[in-house]
Formats: C-alpha cells, sequence, structure tokens
C-alpha cells in the first residue's frame, strides 16, 4: 500500500480494501475521511473482513443495522496522528471516535491494536496515517451474527452516533486523543498517561 492522495484514495488505489470502502460508503463516512484532517485510521483488509462470522459483513449490511456499522468503523479511527514511532515500546489505551478506547501494544515484536496485528505502518495519505491491520475491530460489547438474536434493529448497539457528529472531528481540541471531538452515547474516555503508555506516546506527539 502507498500513499496516494487522502484516505480514500490511497485505499482505493491500493486495491485490498473494496470491503472498507463499501461500508464507509454506506454508513456517510466517505467525505470525514476524505477532508478531516490529523486522523489515523486502522484499515483491515478485505481478507479481515472476509474472516467476520458467516454471514456477519451482510448483517451488518443491512439498512436496520447501520449505526452498529458505523460505530464499528468509528472504532478504526483516532482522531489524532499515530505513527509506529508513538506505539512501538509503549502499551496502553487510546480513545476512539467511536468513544471507545483501542489499545495499542508496542511491546513485542509486532505492533498490535487490540487482538488485531498491523500488517504495514504509517502509510502517509495527506490527511494523516495509515496502518493496516490483518483483522476487524469489534468495539466492547458490538454483537455478531453469532450472538445476535436477530438481525432487525434490536441486533444493533445503542449508538446515535450521526455522520454529522463523526463529521466534527475537525473540530479543535484540547489534545491529540484526548477527546475524539465526536459524539456518542458512550462519550470518549481520557487515555492513560503513565510513562509508557501508548495514549501518553501519543499525547507528547502532537506538538512534533
Amino acid at each position: 500500500m502507498r500513499a496516494s492522495g487522502d484516505i480514500i484514495e490511497t485505499a482505493r488505489s491500493a486495491g485490498q480494501f473494496s470491503t472498507f470502502l463499501k461500508a464507509v460508503e454506506a454508513t456517510n463516512l466517505t467525505q470525514v475521511l476524505k477532508n478531516n484532517k490529523g486522523l489515523t485510521v486502522f484499515a483491515p483488509t478485505d481478507a479481515a473482513f472476509a474472516a467476520l462470522p458467516p454471514g456477519e459483513l451482510e448483517r451488518l449490511m443491512q439498512p436496520a443495522n447501520r449505526a452498529q456499522l458505523q460505530k464499528i468503523l468509528t472504532y478504526h479511527v483516532i482522531n489524532a496522528q499515530v505513527d509506529s514511532s508513538k506505539i512501538k515500546g509503549a502499551r496502553g489505551p487510546v480513545p476512539t471516535v467511536a468513544g471507545t478506547n483501542v489499545e495499542l501494544d508496542g511491546s513485542g515484536e509486532a505492533l498490535k491494536v487490540n487482538d488485531a496485528t498491523i500488517v504495514q505502518a504509517d502509510v502517509r495519505p495527506t490527511n494523516g496515517t495509515i496502518h493496516v491491520i490483518d483483522k476487524v475491530l469489534l468495539p466492547p460489547g458490538a454483537a455478531t451474527a453469532s450472538s445476535a438474536p436477530s438481525a432487525g434493529p434490536s441486533a444493533s448497539t445503542s449508538t446515535t452516533t450521526s455522520a454529522g457528529a463523526t463529521a466534527s472531528t475537525s473540530a479543535p481540541r484540547s489534545g491529540p486523543v484526548a477527546s475524539t471531538g465526536a459524539s456518542s452515547d458512550a462519550g470518549a474516555q481520557s487515555p492513560s498517561r503513565s510513562p509508557g503508555s501508548a495514549a501518553g506516546a501519543a499525547d507528547e506527539g502532537e506538538d512534533q
């Protein structure tokens, strides 16, 4: 994967993110990822989406479950530049645009975000950073096709995040990861800023 324009254009040119792009378009997030600056996106490959439980992607793409799909997609976005130098040697939670934390782990040989491995780091589109990952990240409490009682509205999460709210990621912020700038039911959590934590490393990199 090579940088080619903004985040959306770079993902399109790579040829292995068609499912991600389709989901982004379905949840009205395309312009957010094209126009907002300073974003970090953990981009699952087509193979990562294909590894979801059978029927899960089809369920999420149904109109009744678009709010849950949007919650999952915004869980892959951090409203700050977090490159591999801020992950290596650190471990800790960082808030996402979805309002819940991902766990960044650079303590081992491979860089991790939750249980996904970053297979390519530091792709630099014009408006942020992309890290390619090998698994789809699921927010805490996210229902899957195997656990959800039905594919109807009750299977979706309680999020009320809208595309308009997500678009507010461009609003001024007091710190790189202290607030995602997007509204959600859960609300953004303040990260740990202890020495050696991934969140603290991201904070220190804001002024660089």
